[in-house]
């Protein structure tokens, strides 16, 4: 077994162990979270170029207590993104690459948002000393993701996109629920422009509770969410979206 091989796979072991942390560092200016998902997939970067600089280079990995961590609070983040939901990231860590880990949906509502087996993330790369995000693509085509996959990409290139030209959304709304009338699914787009906990139900006309979709914290952005009804009779339903401040409804016809 060659010595990088052995490197990648002790490296893939230590992070099983000890990757516990979902959150960002407080100190950092970005804020990417996520739910750990009972599947998951990694890709091992060997090397990342922003413009001619080697992001990996100076940024710093270590661990206290099972978590991962930015000593100085200068780190450098690769994160994972899917319809603008992050599903993982690390701190790059510069001895000999990196493996980023992929949450996919394992049929959970935490996860309902992830990829699914066989999709494809969008990887972001955020420079701290300059407080800016890379949207990264590379050479070669980015292989798919499946629970316990080890995927190795070479090289990813990227161009600089700042953290102020994101799209926050400028209200909470249900924007569509698509299609309507629908028969067995819909799926249901909605905005949220700031950290909530946020709460997805479906209600009959009567206003008895069918299934709660979604009950999690979730970051600004924008959002779709699918509602299978599966036995659910034919009717009228309502889709409630609400957090802490705001309830939005909108009301669905089922027809099967």
């Amino acid at each position: 077994m060659g010595i990088h091989l052995l490197k990648k796979i002790i490296y893939l072991l230590l992070l099983s162990f000890i990757y516990s942390s979902t959150c960002t560092d407080d100190q950092l200016d970005v804020d990417w979270c996520f739910e750990v998902s009972m599947q998951q997939g990694f890709y091992f970067f060997q090397n990342i170029e922003i413009e001619g600089l080697d992001i990996h280079q100076g940024s710093v990995l270590g661990a206290n207590e099972g978590v991962w961590q930015c000593p100085n609070g200068d780190c450098d983040i690769i994160g994972a993104f899917y319809n603008d939901v992050c599903v993982g990231w690390t701190y790059p860590y510069y001895n000999f690459g990196f493996t980023l880990p992929i949450m996919i949906d394992d049929g959970t509502d935490q996860t309902t948002n992830y990829p699914s087996p066989g999709d494809i993330p969008e990887f972001r790369l955020y420079d701290n000393s300059t407080n800016t995000i890379y949207v990264a693509s590379s050479n070669s085509e980015i292989p798919p993701i499946y629970n316990n996959d080890f995927n190795i990409i070479e090289e990813l290139f990227s161009e600089s996109l700042n953290i102020d030209e994101f799209d926050i959304p400028s209200e909470f709304s249900i924007s569509d629920i698509y299609p309507n009338p629908f028969n067995a699914s819909t799926k249901i787009s909605y905005s949220i422009p700031s950290l909530s906990d946020i709460k997805i139900t479906i209600f009959n006309v009567l206003g008895q509770e069918i299934v709660t979709l979604l009950n999690s914290e979730q970051l600004p952005g924008f959002y779709n969410l699918t509602w299978d009804a599966g036995d659910t009779p034919s009717g009228f339903y309502i889709v409630r979206l609400e957090n802490n401040l705001n309830i939005i409804s909108k009301k669905v016809l089922l027809v099967k």
